[in-house]
């Protein structure tokens, strides 16, 4: 487009009686077709300019056509901004079906993992001998978040997956009894509880104060140790918990390396178990 204005603009500024010649007509001619019309609306253009004789135009018909050649350029871009806007308004819906999608496959994934426990165990894993101390998650998570901001953080949600995960750890490493009664996950970047991943959204909100309160009364000692684990690892960050966490020859690792094209890859308690068993040591 720089190119026909520049073009015409030069047409403008013919000396004496405005005409152009004939060779430079078709010169500004093919420099406004390179830059925005078809061989047919060139065609039109042509007609529209030249008089019924073939006659060359003047100073006012290179006028006329820059004019139409402007306001045709103004309409084209808002047509092209209008169709951009909505294809990002399109992009941005299906992004948001996507996430809403990879989280529900989450919960059902979580959900028919605590059936498969409930199925096969009433209190007591025949298997493993572990307990179930039968916490929700989600309320876990909900009192990690609220004793941390009591001591000055607002955790990251997945600050939040990697104190549970530390918390689930250890209480099976010391009492011998899954804490929760949704098992976690070892994905692609480090633990997770599906359930908490897809419900919990806010981290700092103010009304997690019931959760945190029926953890203490129901669960003390739980509630004594999520004190120390939220004071030891709430000021630090998720990368460098998980430096430790999934390094080589932990559960997450030895999980990642059965499953290693799935982005879930379950995880093995006894493993957890143990592995915790020798940090204690």
């Amino acid at each position: 487009m720089v190119g026909a204005n520049t073009g015409m603009t030069r047409a403008l500024e013919q000396p004496g009686s405005g005409a152009l010649s004939l060779k430079e007509f078709h010169q500004t001619m093919v420099t406004v077709r390179t830059s925005l019309f078809s061989e047919k609306e060139i065609g039109e253009l042509k007609g529209y300019l030249l008089d019924e004789n073939g006659a060359v135009p003047g100073r006012k018909a290179i006028s006329d056509l820059f004019n139409l050649t402007r306001d045709l350029v103004n309409k084209m871009a808002y047509q092209i901004r209008q169709a951009q806007g909505e294809r990002m308004k399109a992009q941005m819906a299906l992004m948001e079906r996507e996430e809403e999608f990879s989280r529900l496959k989450a919960e059902v994934e979580s959900l028919r993992e605590e059936n498969r426990r409930l199925s096969a165990t009433t209190g007591t894993d025949a298997g493993t001998g572990f307990t179930e101390t039968g916490i929700d998650s989600l309320d876990l998570a909900k009192a990690v978040c609220f004793r941390s901001k009591e001591q000055g953080h607002i955790l990251y949600r997945n600050q939040v997956q990697t104190i549970m995960y530390i918390l689930y750890g250890k209480h099976l490493a010391r009492c011998g009894a899954r804490l929760t009664t949704e098992h976690p996950q070892m994905w692609e970047y480090g633990p997770v509880f599906p359930r908490v991943y897809s419900k919990l959204k806010d981290t700092s909100d103010d009304g997690y104060r019931a959760e945190y309160e029926a953890l203490v009364t129901a669960h003390p000692d739980v509630a004594m140790d999520m004190e120390d684990t939220v004071t030891r690892c709430s000021w630090k960050s998720c990368r460098e918990l998980l430096s430790v966490l999934t390094a080589a020859g932990s559960p997450w690792a030895t999980a990642r390396g059965r499953c290693p094209d799935r982005k879930t890859a379950p995880s093995e308690d006894t493993e957890i178990r143990n592995w915790f068993q020798n940090l204690r040591k």
